[in-house]
């Protein structure tokens, strides 16, 4: 099976929905919904949950949606001309339109760019989960991996001219690049495991 330029497969493997959270109307995005009872995050098999969040730009404006698959490590990154609703739920659909199988669920944190997260949920059937505020450790996956992508985008440099093409190619070093706790294996290698990559 081909593998994308983003550096994943066009798969059609089966994944079943996770149970959507319960949110009380009085709490914004605040999930009521703890850690223990979400998705098996640290089931060594189970593969299609995924953290997401942005790196911004010293502008404010400019930014790059990271998301990053907890038991791959796996990266997709996307350009964003603006840190809003519409502009994160564009990429984002289009992210997993292009690898729709690889996805089940995604944790966020209450970023107000992630308040659109319903419709990304019915365009695309993935089940978004919130982190507690304040608590990174919920997506620590997330978070160590934004400390690699600053290697390619460093802190307080532009992203004004930073373009999706350049996104994708350093998704693809990530993808690539050998990771210890795999044992030095990549996350492509990684991701083999659960799909043909032939």
């Amino acid at each position: 099976m081909a593998v994308s330029s983003i550096g994943f497969c066009d798969s059609h493997l089966d994944t079943a929905s996770a149970t959507a959270v319960k949110r009380n109307a009085d709490t914004c995005l605040a999930s009521d919904t703890s850690p223990n009872v979400r998705p098996p995050w640290n089931a060594v098999n189970s593969f299609g949950h995924w953290e997401m969040d942005t790196i911004v730009s010293p502008d404010g404006r400019d930014c790059v949606v990271t998301l990053v698959e907890r038991v791959t490590g796996c990266v997709l990154l996307g350009k964003l001309r603006s840190r809003t609703v519409a502009a994160l739920n564009r990429r984002v659909i289009q992210l997993i339109r292009a690898h729709r199988s690889l996805f089940k669920t995604i944790t966020v944190d209450n970023g107000t760019e992630f308040h659109g997260y319903r419709k990304i949920e019915r365009a695309t059937g993935t089940t978004f989960y919130f982190a507690t505020p304040y608590h990174s450790w919920e997506r620590g996956t997330n978070e160590n991996t934004n400390g690699l992508i600053r290697q390619y985008i460093p802190k307080r440099s532009s992203m004004k001219d930073l373009t999706q093409a350049q996104c994708v190619t350093i998704a693809q070093r990530l993808n690539n690049r050998p990771r210890k706790r795999h044992r030095f294996l990549t996350p492509i290698e990684c991701l083999s495991r659960y799909f043909d990559l032939k």
